[in-house]
C-alpha cells in the first residue's frame, strides 16, 4: 500500500489513513464557510510541490532514485480561478505543477481528466463544489 504523503501535514495525513491513497476518493464535508475549499487548496498545492516537472531536451537524465508525481489539477465549480489563484496567493502557494480548471459539467471535466491523462499522468485530482 503505497501512499502519497502530504509534505509538512502529519495531522491530516493521520485522518487519511496515512497519505493519499492513489486511486481513491475521499469526502470533505462541512458547514459553509468553515474552510473545506481553504484546506483542500491547502493540500493541493502541498501535493504539487512534490510534482517533477517534465525534462525537456538537454535537461539530463530523470532522477529514478525516488518516486515521481504528475501535476496536481484543482477543479472548482463554485469559484473562477482569480478567486483561486488569490487565495492561493494569499496562503503563499506557488506551484507551477498546480493546475486550474474552473467548470460545472461533470461530463466535460470527465473527458478533459482523461484526456489530460493520456499525455501525462496526474499525481492527484481535487474536486472542489462540483455538484
Amino acid at each position: 500500500e503505497r501512499r502519497i504523503q502530504i509534505p509538512n501535514d502529519e495531522e491530516l495525513n493521520n485522518v487519511l489513513g496515512g497519505g493519499i491513497m492513489p486511486g481513491s476518493l475521499t469526502l470533505l464535508g462541512g458547514d459553509p464557510g468553515v474552510g473545506k475549499s481553504t484546506l483542500l487548496l491547502q493540500m493541493a498545492g502541498q501535493v504539487a510541490s512534490l510534482s517533477t516537472p517534465l525534462r525537456g531536451v538537454g535537461m539530463g537524465m530523470d532522477d529514478t532514485s525516488k518516486p515521481t508525481y504528475g501535476p496536481v489539477l484543482y477543479i472548482s465549480g463554485e469559484e473562477n480561478s482569480l478567486q483561486i489563484a488569490s487565495r492561493a496567493m494569499r496562503l503563499g502557494i506557488d506551484e507551477t505543477e498546480l493546475l486550474l480548471f474552473c467548470e460545472t459539467d461533470a461530463d466535460f471535466i470527465a473527458e478533459t481528466v482523461v484526456a489530460y491523462g493520456n499525455d501525462r499522468a496526474l499525481g492527484n485530482t481535487d474536486f472542489d463544489d462540483i455538484d
